[in-house]
């Protein structure tokens, strides 16, 4: 015998009240309590599905919605981890001291340096583990 339903496998964090809002829908929901350490790393994987989220978003409204989306995952993600809002502020506010902001546009198409230079191992194994040597 055949069943009816159709099961998805969505193994993702949701806000508290989602699963009585999908019960309410008639759908049967699969739950379970994370562990701190699973907490934690949903709440990282989360924060990369909403970022796309917002990257993906066309209209001003679909950015302001994903955005909050995004700020809910931090201030979760922040107070999980007993982190102050005056200690990413005090971050912020340095880096921007430091390395400016994002207000001049600017982008980088590519960067050359001698194969001896002390930074290439930052380009290559971390931030661009693809890249190649050009000619």
């Amino acid at each position: 015998m055949h069943s009816n339903k159709r099961y998805f496998n969505l193994n993702k964090l949701v806000r508290d009240k989602i699963p009585e809002i999908m019960k309410s829908s008639d759908i049967d929901v699969e739950i379970k309590t994370l562990n701190y350490t699973e907490y934690i790393s949903s709440l990282k994987n989360k924060l990369i599905e909403e970022t796309k989220e917002v990257f993906d978003a066309k209209s001003r409204e679909e950015i302001i919605e994903e955005l909050a989306d995004v700020l809910e995952v931090i201030t979760t993600l922040k107070n999980a981890l007993n982190i102050f809002i005056n200690e990413v502020e005090e971050k912020r506010l340095q880096k921007n001291t430091e390395k400016g902001r994002f207000l001049q546009k600017i982008f980088i198409n590519r960067i050359s340096m001698d194969k001896s230079n002390k930074n290439i191992s930052y380009y290559k194994s971390r931030f661009h583990p693809t890249l190649q040597d050009v000619y």
